[in-house]
């Protein structure tokens, strides 16, 4: 996990997260379908999971988001750090 602005402090500091999320940037340029389902509080932070599937697979990853979410619950969003 980056910092707030983590990636303003000079140019090598930009390139850690960028080069961070590559593998995530790489699921909409494939034209893959993807869903993230948030699966409960670490340590007082969201955690969750992301599924990623086929071509035209949009129906499975939504179902097994279901499952997920049926099992695990819903959540409500966390308020800030006091």
């Amino acid at each position: 996990m980056f910092g707030q602005d983590a990636d303003t402090h000079s140019a090598d500091r930009m390139r850690q997260p960028v080069q961070a999320q590559y593998a995530p940037m790489a699921v909409p340029v494939l034209g893959l379908p993807a869903v993230a389902v948030p699966t409960g509080v670490v340590d007082a932070l969201p955690a969750g999971v992301q599924l990623l599937g086929g071509k035209l697979q949009e129906r499975v990853l939504l179902r097994a988001a279901k499952a997920i979410e049926s099992r695990v619950g819903r959540f409500t969003p966390i308020g800030p750090r006091r």
